[in-house]
């Protein structure tokens, strides 16, 4: 009988001790991915911008800084003295010019797609000494969304 008492106190605390070590790690989850949410997304905003701004930058480069000349986009009329009477732009390639760098944007942003960055632990935890410290998380991240013109 004393045998059996000791079974079952055995498995109490055994199963006790299993649930205690559950809840602890799912507090401790809990506590950390609600550190990390805003780090990843404040991050995840300043890399997202910085990588929009190099793409931008790069696709108006290429497409019009080296490709366009300002009398394919503008129809200058003059009268019969030289005076400049109308400035006319030219839709066409307007129009061309800004479907071609959307297109060039989204080719560089599907490039840079699937990137990477890594957290130190000390982010995790919230303090500002620490920040810096500890093993590196790392945290994968795809940009979703469309250019607009």
């Amino acid at each position: 009988m004393a045998a059996l008492r000791r079974r079952t106190s055995g498995l109490k605390i055994g199963l006790l001790l299993f649930f205690a070590a559950l809840g602890l790690f799912s507090l401790t989850f809990f506590i950390f991915e609600n550190n990390l949410k805003p780090t990843i997304r404040e991050i995840a905003e300043a890399k997202a911008r910085w990588v929009a701004t190099e793409a931008v930058n790069n696709a108006i480069k290429q497409k019009i800084a080296e490709s366009v000349d300002y009398h394919e986009l503008i129809f200058v009329h003059k009268d019969s003295q030289g005076r400049i009477v109308l400035m006319q732009p030219n839709i066409v390639r307007i129009n061309r010019l800004a479907s071609d760098t959307t297109l060039a944007i989204q080719t560089t942003l599907k490039e840079l797609a699937d990137d990477q960055f890594f957290i130190p632990v000390g982010q995790v935890l919230g303090s500002q000494l620490l920040a810096n410290y500890g093993p590196r998380i790392r945290v994968s991240i795809c940009p979703v969304g469309t250019v607009r013109t």
